[in-house]
């Protein structure tokens, strides 16, 4: 009859009636929340961690973020720069990874996809760096010919906020591996790669040991530059990460230019005037003259506590003296000792 609700529309409309409330309790219970950041605050970063992430020589701060509403698909800005990792904890706690960052107070934000979910203005604060600054020689190894040739003195590694650099640079020649059997090694060559001879500074971080050991370890890209040499640790370049293998460390300041005189008791026969030390820092003995048994070095010194230094080992009359290079192993002992120049 017109003008009526027969029963099955009005069964219909009563079902529809009963579940509008039931599908709107459950839009509300499952929503997705928005995130909100309450609190940021920086925390230290494992020696795992720094191994972990590109070596760890990226790696130069470990945010812990507070809030609600986090999920595992969010990632993380701070200021223009993506951060290394978003790592969820739950919907309230996550931690950020944050690569080379200039000193300065950056904005942390989080984006869900391209979208912008939550902010917090400046409260990423990253302080001058504090680590300290050491001076090493060994070989850039292991590289893809075009990454070996567009080295140079001055390249500084990463961009933006750089960690190392390069000072002094031999030429490139073909790469070797070195395996170790006891006190024996042997070079095999490897195929289509090349290797630099390489002086570099390189930040050292702390590891907080010195205050239970009594020394100053630290690491280079997460890894202890501590123990015999070789030590090879991972440097991030332009367009490759690069393996610097360690021979030695020297101090950063500027070594004293001294002359000495050496009674030759080994090698002698090979010394000629004119001859360098296989050392590619501006330390290494230069052969200035030679008169029967007698050799006079120019070389650079390192101020220590027991005296006057030469790649690690005392430099005194009386003292045992060696150099080296592609030609000959020389040595004998110190005669004289004297600085050719004012300290500075």
């Amino acid at each position: 009859m017109k003008g009526r609700i027969n029963i099955v529309d009005l069964a219909a409309l009563i079902l529809l009636l009963a579940i509008l409330p039931l599908a709107y309790g459950a839009s509300l219970l499952f929503q997705t929340s928005r995130p909100q950041i309450t609190e940021v605050g920086q925390v230290d970063i494992t020696n795992a961690e720094r191994r972990i992430v590109a070596g760890g020589s990226l790696l130069s701060a470990k945010l812990k973020v507070k809030g609600s509403g986090f999920n595992p698909m969010l990632r993380a800005y701070i200021g223009d720069a993506p951060a290394l990792a978003f790592v969820y904890e739950n919907p309230n706690s996550a931690d950020v990874l944050a690569g080379p960052l200039p000193p300065g107070a950056h904005d942390l934000i989080l984006m869900d996809g391209v979208q912008e979910v939550a902010r917090a203005v400046g409260v990423v604060k990253i302080e001058s760096p504090s680590s300290r600054i050491v001076r090493a020689e060994g070989w850039l190894t292991n590289m893809e010919p075009g990454v070996a040739a567009g080295l140079q003195v001055g390249t500084q590694f990463p961009p933006g906020a750089p960690a190392y650099e390069i000072v002094a640079l031999g030429p490139a020649q073909p790469a070797r591996s070195r395996i170790r059997f006891g006190n024996a090694s042997a070079d095999y060559p490897i195929a289509n790669r090349f290797e630099r001879q390489a002086v570099m500074l390189l930040r050292c971080d702390p590891t907080g040991e010195e205050f239970r050991t009594g020394q100053e370890p630290c690491t280079v890209g997460g890894q202890s530059v501590l123990g015999n040499p070789p030590v090879t640790v991972a440097i991030p370049g332009a367009s490759a990460t690069i393996g610097f293998s360690i021979d030695e460390l020297f101090p950063v300041t500027a070594p004293r230019r001294a002359r000495i005189t050496v009674h030759v008791e080994r090698g002698g026969s090979g010394v000629s005037a004119g001859d360098r030390d296989s050392l590619l820092d501006e330390r290494a003995a230069t052969v200035a003259a030679k008169a029967g048994e007698v050799v006079t070095l120019d070389l650079g010194l390192d101020e220590s506590r027991e005296g006057w230094r030469y790649r690690g080992g005392l430099v005194r009359i009386g003292s045992a003296f060696s150099w080296t290079n592609e030609r000959y192993e020389a040595g004998g002992t110190v005669l004289s000792v004297n600085l050719t120049d004012t300290p500075r």
